[in-house]
């Protein structure tokens, strides 16, 4: 509807502030709330004078249900004069600019969603950032700002392209102007990036620990290392270098869609496998389900080789003059793939607590193609009915499904057997155990978390050990022992100290204490033979205190289940403390009947160090008397027999071993009681007592904090996957675990 307005500046201001003009409707239009404000300014400096010419302007209505949006054009036209007087406006660009409002596209409802979806995640700064740059308050409605971003990209766009056709230029699209709005959207992006990302980015402009992210962005556009994708908040940040000049650029790399070079290809296979591991975890996550090499596998997470040829393909990756150049995309469209791509490295991180280092060997990792032919070789209805395909995990593949034999031993047997006829055999092993992967909040709600699953590896599990380590500290081991012996002996300043006598001391104590442990490992080796395992040789740990702190036996292949586990854990320590009992007895008893003379040439022991343990401190008093550990001086000495001195150091070295800490016996006990997840609880939970109690005088002679402290350096893992761990012990087993639990509890803790 064409309206003729007065001349007059006073009835224009009337006319435009309170009469024909719905005051929402001006809010809601595009670019008209600045050019009124113009006018209003341009009316008060000329007094109220104008000529009869009059400028047609075109008010196009914005909001959700604006032509913008579902495409039919609805226009309010009025004829406003304009003064003959220099206005400050270029009446061309107003014209150009009626020009592309009623050229611009519409707004699709898919596209609304999902610029109001990225919106709503942007920080309030950018919020800020974005009304500033389209002329909008940050007390508007976000469809409102939404809607004038939209077409103020719009606007840029066709300006671009008709200043290209005027110029004859064809300039490149992905150059970066500072524009308010460019660096609202390169800073929307920067904001969506995971925070290592961000500081790699701002460290490659020189702004290391930059909390100022425009700052970080302004650096990035004055030095050309970001580029817009086109999407609403989405740049490309180059972990290379950018060329200003196109052409230069083209010179120095030659043409972005030539085929890399042999050498390229090493360099970004080497540059890959050198960047962090969330940054790699993100740029293999970021690949296409479609991008396979052959089209029909998927991209093996953990084959560098395979990623960049991937890449390669995808143009992710692209030559530069110094090389290769990765890019990364900081999209707010795209920043649930970033969480998706955070959430998995979580996971994976999650998975590599539950399970020990050694099972992700390299070397030792199996393919999609390996993992699919068990898939459909091994698995069967009638046995492990699938109901999802081979899902990676750090270290091999699990498959969820359906247990259709009568017992969890029974499904491992029938799929070794049939593994045995597969392509597969000698390259797969496969567990039954429980989901390792991290609950999801959708499984915590149905309670079906931790289900149980298939897991399969490589063959080789064994632990990866120096072989010069383990004899270098056995040696040491050794020699802490005969060194506590010796320092025992000579510690009886009374004792005639001569060849003899030190030989009829030191001798059955050095070897009693070894042969306590030599059977420890006995036990050992006797359930791993019945249950037809393997373990490595043992390490003795040496100890300041008692000259040893027990023995590590490692495993390097799977025991058949708990309970096999179970029976090797707790077999060695309890052995040895029941041997350790039947010398301490035996050596006080002796030690009952001899004259004073023998007695006073008897090893000493610390007082203190005796009392550490209630158990071996009680039978101590009960055969030798009463009262005879009560000393005012905490540097007293007690006399005791060789072989009570054995069984002492036998009896806290192997109730030690017990404690539930990483994959030490005691650790291997808690596993198979509990599962793997409460068996971490109970570390924790363990350790933290310890330290609470060495705080507080508990432990005075830091016998547990010292072994804890070891425990926690060089056995923190966890222990290697039964083939079984669905079925827990039986009750018989759970009654001696009780039973051993108060013995040990008796020997570490003091006396009091």
């Amino acid at each position: 509807v064409d309206v003729q307005v007065p001349s007059s500046a006073e009835e224009v201001k009337q006319f435009v502030v309170e009469e024909e003009f719905d005051p929402k409707m001006l809010k809601k239009s595009q670019d008209l709330q600045s050019q009124i404000q113009d006018l209003k300014k341009l009316l008060d400096s000329n007094g109220g004078s104008s000529s009869n010419k009059s400028t047609k302007m075109e008010l196009v209505e914005v909001g959700k249900d604006s032509p913008l949006m579902n495409g039919s054009a609805s226009k309010s036209t009025s004829t406003i004069p304009s003064s003959s007087t220099s206005t400050g406006i270029d009446e061309t660009d107003t014209d150009a600019d009626i020009d592309f409002a009623a050229t611009i596209p519409p707004m699709s409802e898919e596209v609304y969603k999902k610029r109001m979806d990225a919106f709503k995640r942007f920080p309030s700064d950018v919020k800020a950032i974005y009304a500033k740059a389209v002329g909008a308050s940050v007390n508007d409605s976000l469809d409102l700002i939404v809607e004038k971003v939209y077409i103020e990209e719009q606007k840029q766009k066709q300006r671009k392209e008709n200043s290209n056709e005027k110029d004859g230029d064809d300039d490149d699209e992905s150059t970066y102007s500072s524009s308010l709005l460019d660096i609202a959207n390169a800073q929307a992006g920067y904001t969506m990036l995971p925070p290592p990302i961000q500081e790699m980015i701002s460290e490659s402009v020189g702004l290391k620990n930059e909390q100022n992210t425009t700052a970080v962005i302004e650096k990035l556009i004055e030095t050309n290392k970001v580029k817009p994708t086109g999407d609403f908040g989405g740049v490309e940040f180059a972990m290379g270098d950018i060329e200003d000049d196109e052409e230069e650029e083209k010179k120095k790399r030659g043409n972005k869609d030539r085929e890399f070079t042999p050498e390229e290809i090493k360099s970004a296979i080497d540059l890959f496998e050198n960047l962090p591991p969330p940054m790699k975890t993100m740029l293999a996550n970021g690949l296409d389900d479609d991008s396979d090499i052959d089209g029909s596998v998927k991209v093996d997470s953990s084959n560098s080789t395979a990623i960049i040829e991937a890449m390669i393909k995808e143009k992710k990756i692209l030559p530069s003059s110094e090389g290769v150049e990765f890019v990364v995309f900081g999209d707010g469209q795209n920043d649930d793939f970033m969480a998706e791509a955070m959430e998995s490295l979580e996971g994976d991180n999650y998975v590599r607590s539950m399970l020990p280092a050694v099972m992700r060997k390299e070397g030792n990792k199996l393919t999609q193609a390996d993992a699919d032919a068990f898939f459909s070789e091994v698995l069967g209805r009638k046995t492990f009915n699938p109901i999802s395909k081979p899902e990676a995990i750090p270290g091999g593949y699990i498959i969820r499904g359906e247990n259709k034999l009568k017992s969890s031993d029974e499904l491992v047997a029938a799929m070794e057997k049939a593994l045995e006829k597969s392509s597969v055999a000698g390259k797969v092993v496969p567990y039954y155990i429980r989901d390792p992967t991290l609950v999801t909040e959708e499984q915590f709600e149905t309670n079906t978390f931790e289900l149980p699953v298939v897991m399969i590896t490589g063959p080789d599990i064994s632990p990866d050990t120096n072989r010069f380590v383990k004899p270098f500290v056995t040696v040491l081991g050794g020699l802490c022992v005969a060194s506590f012996s010796l320092a025992v002996c000579f510690a009886n300043q009374d004792a005639v100290q001569d060849p003899l006598w030190l030989e009829e001391m030191a001798s059955p104590l050095i070897i009693s204490i070894l042969m306590t442990q030599v059977a420890h490992e006995a036990a050992h080796q006797v359930v791993a033979f019945k249950d037809k395992f393997k373990t490595g040789a043992p390490t003795i740990v040496p100890s300041i205190q008692l000259g040893l702190t027990g023995c590590i036996t490692p495993l390097k292949t799977p025991p058949p289940n708990f309970n096999s586990l179970f029976d090797f854990a707790i077999s060695g320590p309890l052995v040895g403390m029941i041997i350790s009992l039947g010398l301490m007895y035996a050596g006080l008893e002796q030690q009952v009947f001899m004259d004073n003379l023998s007695q006073s040439q008897l090893p000493s022991l610390p007082v203190e160090l005796v009392r550490s343990s209630s158990l071996a401190g009680g039978l101590v008093e009960w055969l030798l008397g009463d009262g005879v550990l009560l000393s005012p001086d905490p540097a007293a000495l007690i006399r005791l027999h060789p072989l009570a001195m054995a069984g002492f150091v036998g009896l806290l070295a192997n109730a030690l071993s017990l404690l539930p800490i990483g994959n030490t016996d005691g650790g291997r006990i808690s596993l198979s009681l509990f599962g793997r997840s409460i068996s971490r609880v109970v570390r924790t939970g363990t350790i933290g007592l310890i330290v609470i109690s060495s705080f507080f005088g508990g432990d005075t002679m830091n016998i547990l904090l010292f072994y804890t402290i070891f425990a926690q350096i060089w056995q923190r893992e966890s222990e290697i996957t039964s083939k079984n761990e669905i079925e827990n012990v039986d009750d018989v087993r759970a009654v001696v675990a009780f039973i051993t639990g108060i013995l040990v509890a008796l020997t570490v803790i003091p006396m009091f």
